[in-house]
């Protein structure tokens, strides 16, 4: 079952090779907030890209009860005895009778769906991997990736309230306070995908950590790796600085799985 869970990594890897699924705006135009940007459309992309490797599995199984012959049977029968007995129907059903859809309705009207959000990513993870095999992406995330930093919490991940405008904004990671300089660490094994600076986020760091999985370090001071380093966990990637569009030094960090961001406080210990 390894084969369908990688071919389903694969999938998303030549999806942002494309640029499907990814933050695409250049850095320049980006922020730490962005206004309103749950969408119906965005919540039925993740759910798509989620579920893709279980409708190949369906799909799979269908096509050989159409031909028959001794291969195909052999197949089909491997193939529905594996849906059989590892996608929970009744955890599924469950699952939906239990959405309050009132509830959600006013969430999405009021944008505050990031809680809904991150639930329905787990479920789908947890099917999908009963179906194909392998670890959860929150166990993954849990059991290698560290906090690049310790301290306090000065923003966490959600909406948030603009005290200069007044609007309400989604804060797409989270500030950990830091004393200036302090050592940023990586997250875990990946490379640099991206090392530069914004007047937003000052200088900043992108790292592709594979399957899926990307983490954002930015306000730093300095950056003591460059695009395309190979980068270990806990190996020093810079230093915590006040760059960009920030009172006071702090280090701002992303957790992105499949091109939609997570809350860092729900996978690591911070």
């Amino acid at each position: 079952m390894g084969s369908f869970n990688s071919q389903y990594e694969n999938y998303y890897n030549a999806l942002s090779k494309k640029g499907y699924g990814q933050n695409k705006l250049p850095y320049k135009r980006q922020s730490n907030v962005e206004k309103s940007i749950f969408s119906k459309r965005k919540l039925l992309r993740t759910f798509e890209m989620q579920l893709i490797g279980t409708v190949v599995l369906f799909l799979l199984a269908f096509t050989c009860k159409l031909y028959v012959n001794p291969q195909t049977k052999m197949v089909y029968n491997y193939s529905k005895n594996i849906v059989n007995e590892n996608f929970d129907y009744k955890s599924a059903i469950l699952y939906i009778k239990s959405i309050d859809v009132n509830n959600l309705v006013k969430s999405v009207k009021s944008d505050n769906i990031t809680d809904f959000q991150n639930k329905a990513t787990n479920w789908i993870d947890s099917v999908r991997t009963k179906v194909m095999g392998g670890k959860t992406i929150k166990e993954n995330i849990t059991n290698n990736f560290t906090v690049p930093v310790n301290g306090k919490v000065l923003q966490g991940y959600g909406q948030m309230k603009n005290s200069t405008t007044g609007e309400v904004e989604f804060h797409k990671g989270i500030d950990i306070e830091c004393s200036l300089n302090t050592d940023i660490k990586a997250s875990y094994n990946g490379f640099i995908k991206e090392a530069g600076e914004d007047k937003t986020l000052g200088k900043y760091l992108v790292i592709d950590h594979e399957n899926g999985i990307e983490t954002k370090y930015a306000h730093m001071n300095s950056l003591q790796v460059k695009k395309g380093d190979k980068v270990n966990k806990d190996q020093i990637i810079g230093k915590s600085g006040n760059t960009g569009k920030v009172v006071s030094p702090s280090l701002y960090f992303e957790l992105i799985y499949m091109g939609e961001n997570l809350d860092p406080q729900q996978y690591l210990n911070i």
